[in-house]
């Protein structure tokens, strides 16, 4: 059995990395015939590139303690003779957003051919802090999804091809071996969808409209008079004529720094959710392309059930908006988060399961949410995230998916592997059961009743964007109807499972608990 990973060492460029780092590491290797197969992991994200060309991109959202590596056939890129491998890493290093956990900064990779491993990660690997982008400039486009980028193409020097200068040897970082493969296929890059000129404003300040929401990466192709810095806004809609970019502490935008000449660049990095993009320069410049290269997750579409054409527009609209939320894992939504929520998710399964009928993207979801660890048994807001905050009836609409998944998919083979979180969280919710509350002097109310979670800190109790199911009005010391019905229905899902999966005594525990819920919600 082939052993992967055997003698490649996870490596860093410098040996004290700092948040919003770029390191960049080039090797090369021989290459004949035959399939070439590129097994690369990273911390934060990476882009890997033979002979100057795109060949792998894209670090699977993880957690320190559960690496994931991906596997990619890059043959197609390869060349006979002696190729250039040039790999850039971003380090993210925040412990702010709803998509990250923050590990250490590193890559891992190893190239196998017919003949066995071309080239591996090590001390001997070359590497250097990345010119053009703009290392520790930590620029927030939202809480949520974390980190803009911003590239100064006046600093390229063709490494990817050419001359190397100021590379060093690697530093070693003390990490794990990856843990697993990637659970679902590797995103596809579409055709890019360019703009067309919507606006402008003056000479300096132009709009451009790409016809339809798109979710992907930056591509443009301009002329410009001098050296000069110019920033790149999107958004999903205009407001008096202009894309709105500051929007109260979220600058969505991206720093581009256009050297003189021709300029062509394109962002592996970080997915922009727009229909409009509006460049500003310093001077005026051609801009011959600015457009978005769309990102997706390719699936087959089921058979659609009988549909007038009014209902065939509905319909498509519905499976183009899965689309653009469907990358690594699910998505809330592409412009302003791109985070996996349990609720969000959920709807979005069950949406796909009539529209694709496939159960590999749910249920690589749902695994990575029970890599979640919290002291107090419930799961966090997103996946993956470091921060200390929870909407504790998310942990109830997933034993809700949970059941849902199994009663579509019938793996039971994956609800045996994460019961153990099922029950875990569930026992987040019951252990409080046993305490007696009061609503107000004098007015008791029975044992049996969760209340909601103390602490606006740590705990929003969150079930929906209307007055009085948005959280901030909630009073922790009395027990909310919502929470508890939600608990009923988990209960009861968490049952079924059980049930399904033959865990007989796990079955009867929880069903004894769910028969005793539904008297106390009855009294």
């Amino acid at each position: 059995m082939e052993r992967i990973f055997d003698g490649a060492e996870w490596i860093w460029c410098n040996d004290s990395p700092r948040a919003d780092e770029y390191g960049e590491f080039v090797d090369c290797f021989p290459y004949e015939a035959g399939r070439a197969v590129l097994r690369i992991s990273a911390d934060s994200n990476y882009a890997a590139y033979v002979n100057g060309e795109l060949a792998a991109w894209g670090q699977y959202p993880d957690f320190p303690y559960d690496k994931v590596y991906d596997e990619v056939d890059i043959s197609d890129v390869c060349r006979k003779g002696e190729n250039r491998l040039a790999i850039v890493v971003w380090y993210y290093g925040i412990s702010t957003s709803s998509t990250y956990y923050r590990g250490s900064a590193g890559l891992l990779y190893e190239l196998a051919g017919e003949e066995g491993i071309l080239c591996r990660s090590g001390g001997e690997t070359l590497s250097r802090m990345s010119r053009a982008y703009l290392n520790h400039r930590m620029h927030i486009i939202t809480g949520q999804l974390g980190l803009g980028y911003g590239y100064d193409a006046s600093r390229e020097d063709g490494w990817m091809t050419g001359e190397l200068s100021d590379f060093r040897p690697s530093a070693a970082v003390e990490q794990e071996l990856p843990l697993r493969l990637r659970p679902i296929d590797k995103l596809v890059l579409l055709p890019d969808v360019d703009g067309v000129e919507c606006a402008r404003i003056d000479d300096y300040t132009v709009v451009y409209d790409l016809g339809s929401e798109q979710v992907g990466f930056l591509c443009l192709k301009l002329d410009s008079p001098c050296a000069q810095d110019i920033t790149i806004a999107y958004g999903e809609h205009m407001e008096d004529g202009r894309v709105r970019r500051i929007i109260g502490s979220r600058d969505f935008s991206v720093f581009y720094r256009a050297k003189e000449g021709r300029n062509v660049y394109r962002n592996p990095f970080r997915r922009l959710g727009c229909r409009y993009l509006e460049i500003r320069s310093e001077q005026p410049v051609t801009v011959e392309q600015l457009g978005i290269a769309p990102t997706m997750y390719v699936l087959s579409e089921r058979e659609r059930p009988g549909l007038d054409a009014f209902q065939e527009k509905v319909y498509d609209m519905c499976v183009e908006t899965l689309h653009l939320c469907m990358h690594e894992h699910y998505e809330d939504c592409p412009w302003r988060e791109q985070a996996l929520y349990a609720m969000d998710s959920r709807n979005q399964m069950l949406c796909g399961y009539y529209a694709f009928g496939e159960y590999r993207f749910p249920r690589a979801s749902l695994e990575l949410m029970s890599k979640d660890r919290r002291e107090d048994g419930l799961l966090s807001i997103c996946y993956p995230i470091e921060m200390d905050f929870v909407i504790p009836s998310f942990s109830l609409h997933y034993i809700t998916e949970c059941r849902e998944y199994l009663d579509y998919s019938g793996d039971r083979e994956f609800l045996r592997e994460i019961w153990p979180k099922l029950v875990s969280v569930a026992e987040a919710f019951t252990g409080r059961m046993e305490e007696g509350h009061s609503m107000e002097e004098g007015h008791s109310m029975e044992e049996g009743l969760v209340l909601p979670f103390a602490g606006r800190e740590r705990y929003w109790n969150f079930y929906e964007w209307r007055e009085g199911l948005d959280g901030y009005a909630t009073d922790p010391s009395v027990p909310d109807v919502l929470l508890n019905s939600l608990l009923s229905l988990a209960l009861q899902h968490l049952a079924d499972i059980g049930e399904k999966l033959g865990m007989e005594e796990e079955r009867a525990a929880e069903g004894e608990r769910a028969t005793e819920w539904e008297r106390a919600a009855e009294g």
